[in-house]
């Protein structure tokens, strides 16, 4: 048995990268805590990802044995987690501007720590990387890219970037 070299870690850590989206996920979530305190955003993000991981974590480990167990594929859990996306969608669509902007307690976990950090997109791309790669180098790229984000995510909120990503997510 060999270590992962360089080749396999960001064979793995780029295309989680870009499933997370973390600068994507940006103008949402100042959208969604405009108004509230500095502290509450912060906790906010640190719900959101420790949500990411735990998800992430537990999907690396468990996940392709649910799937086989379940009988469901790649391919099916691509259309359901396609859904889950689009009745957010809808709703988010439907909601009048009153209701969307009730800052929730939860909202750390639902909708920022999953589907937007850790969604459809980023669960895929993990049972894939763990098929083509294992799990030891998938996970470690995951722990990368979390590690990464939590420290993106508090840096880009506390600069003066909502005064330009405020109006861009509206």
């Amino acid at each position: 048995m060999t270590l992962p070299g360089w080749h396999d870690f960001l064979a793995t850590f780029v295309p989680l990268f870009v499933a997370m989206d973390v600068i994507g996920v940006l103008p949402l979530y100042l959208a969604l805590t405009e108004g509230l305190p500095v502290t509450r955003k912060h906790r906010i993000i640190w719900q959101a990802l420790l949500t990411a991981s735990g998800i992430g974590i537990g999907f690396v480990l468990v996940g392709q044995g649910v799937f086989r167990l379940l009988g469901v594929t790649v391919a099916d859990f691509q259309i359901g987690g396609g859904l889950i996306l689009l009745t957010f969608a809808m709703l988010d669509l439907l909601q009048s501007e009153k209701a969307r902007r009730r800052p929730s307690p939860t909202m750390g976990v639902v909708p920022i720590g999953t589907p937007l950090i850790v969604g459809p997109a980023v669960l895929t791309t993990l049972v894939m990387l763990v098929d083509l790669h294992g799990y030891v180098i998938t996970l470690i790229s995951l722990l990368a890219n979390l590690i990464i984000s939590s420290s993106l995510l508090p840096a880009l909120c506390s600069s003066n970037l909502s005064k330009i990503a405020l109006p861009c997510s509206r």
